[in-house]
């Protein structure tokens, strides 16, 4: 097997064992740390969930909603500074590649940046979607 499928494959077990146990927190109603949550990640309080980000925060610090958020968007801040700090620094990867993650990066924060905009992808997400593959900018 080469390096890269078995760093993949060791990855895709990770994946797996998260999703387990956040099938497990679901079915005990824990709510985890924020660290132990930050590492699986009110529209969504509607139905039987796991604890958000939010929530584990609230709980952990004994905060309300807003400054739960308040803190969890300046991770989000630093985490970005620390991305484009990465980018202008030499690295062996290739530009192309990084340039692929950044923008995923970008392209997940955007989609979740207010609303859960996979889960409810029928309001902001299909008209984002209609405007990249309907009515793409001709160049």
């Amino acid at each position: 097997m080469t390096e890269w499928f078995c760093f993949t494959w060791i990855q895709m077990k990770d994946l797996s064992e998260a999703y387990f146990d956040e099938s497990k927190r679901k079915d005990q109603h824990y709510v985890p740390t924020l660290e132990e949550h930050l590492h699986v990640s009110l529209l969504e309080q509607t139905r039987e969930h796991v604890a958000s980000t939010v929530q584990c925060y609230m709980k952990e610090y004994g905060t309300n909603v807003y400054v739960a958020c308040k803190k969890l968007q300046g991770l989000a801040d630093d985490a970005w500074k620390d991305i484009n700090e990465e980018c202008l620094n030499p690295t062996a990867f290739p530009i192309a590649l990084l340039e692929r993650i950044v923008n995923f990066s970008r392209m997940i924060e955007h989609i979740y940046k207010y609303i859960d905009g996979y889960t409810n992808s029928s309001r902001k997400m299909k008209e984002y979607i209609s405007l990249i593959l309907v009515h793409p900018i001709p160049i």
